[in-house]
């Protein structure tokens, strides 16, 4: 998980708010990777982003 929470350190490129994702399991051939973009306070796209990565590594799981 990478991204910037704010309230500063944004870019045109990488706004506040844009967390990537990615999740990379043995046996894998590349990782998969996601991107959203959150909108808040810093505690609050923390905290989305916190819930998206545990949402994304329970559907890999789920379908291991």
């Amino acid at each position: 998980v990478s991204g910037v929470a704010g309230p500063g350190g944004g870019t045109a490129p990488k706004p506040v708010g844009l967390v990537e994702f990615a999740t990379y399991l043995k046996g894998d051939v590349t990782p998969q990777a996601d991107t959203q973009h959150f909108k808040g306070t810093r505690a609050e796209v923390r905290q989305k982003a916190t819930a998206h990565a545990l949402e994304l590594l329970k559907q890999r799981l789920q379908n291991l």
